[in-house]
């Protein structure tokens, strides 16, 4: 899918210079942070993998007159989240695009406890939290 120009001036518009994307490096997070760059926004990029991210950069960098900030960071860990958080100290950002998040399959009494919990922090505990937060600063 491709933004009209009408459509990529109006989200401009409304969230201005920066949006940050977590999960940014497959799926859906990846095909949104393209879109995002698409429509110029400057971008902050969340995923686990530095090498995955640092080659979106040079893709979009190349495409685009965009501004963008890698944060590797595993958000299932509180360090994590707090470092996306502190990424994003001083800029405009207007946009929040919470992709990030896998699940599990099999029988739940065979499951690794610790990959399930983990699975909570990332797809909840993570989500709630960075929500949370950037709610409160699109508030301000």
């Amino acid at each position: 899918m491709k933004l009209s120009d009408k459509e990529k001036l109006r989200l401009k518009t409304k969230y201005g210079e920066w949006a940050i994307v977590s999960g940014a490096s497959s799926g859906i997070g990846l095909e949104l942070t393209n879109q995002l760059a698409d429509a110029g926004f400057n971008l902050v990029v969340n995923a686990r993998n530095l090498d995955k991210l640092k080659s979106i950069e040079q893709d979009l960098k190349s495409k685009h007159n965009i501004q963008i900030k890698i944060v590797d960071a595993d958000i299932s860990e509180t360090s994590g989240i707090e470092k996306i958080i502190q990424a994003t100290q001083g800029l405009n950002v207007g946009l929040f695009i919470a992709s990030a998040g896998y699940g599990t399959s099999g029988s739940f009494v065979d499951a690794s406890l610790h990959g399930e919990i983990n699975m909570l922090r990332v797809n909840c505990e993570a989500l709630l939290s960075l929500t949370h937060y950037f709610c409160q600063k699109f508030v301000e």
